[in-house]
């Protein structure tokens, strides 16, 4: 594979530099490159696995803003909306009622005027 193999089947050479390089039968030839796929394999699936987890926290992150909005109108406006709307009904109701008070019992009086006026 790396091409320092010597002899398939023997078991150490001695080169002339001093290095003993040990030969590896077939079996184990086949076996290595094996395990090197597999590792290649586990190697390109943390790689998928770490893409598909970047792209999750991505879509995650991107969202956040949404998310801030969506709790900002239920937090906020929605009570505020509220809070406005019962202050317009405690303002409104005080003169709405003093109103129809005075044209009900100023009725009488009007609708007299009225008829002095017509006739």
């Amino acid at each position: 594979m790396n091409g320092d193999r010597v002899k398939p089947h023997a078991h150490s050479t001695y080169r002339g530099d001093q290095q003993v390089v040990w030969a590896q039968p077939d079996s184990h030839r086949d076996h290595a490159e094996q395990v090197d796929r597999n590792h290649i394999a586990n190697v390109n699936s943390i790689h998928v696995s770490l893409r598909k987890s970047l792209a999750f926290f991505v879509r995650l992150t991107s969202k956040f803003p949404l998310i801030f909005i969506f709790f900002l109108i239920i937090l906020y406006a929605i009570p505020a909306s509220g809070a406005i709307l019962v202050l317009y009904i405690v303002i409104t109701a005080p003169f709405a009622l003093s109103s129809a008070l005075i044209l009900y019992f100023a009725y009488p009086s009007l609708d007299w005027l009225v008829r002095e006026i017509v006739t």
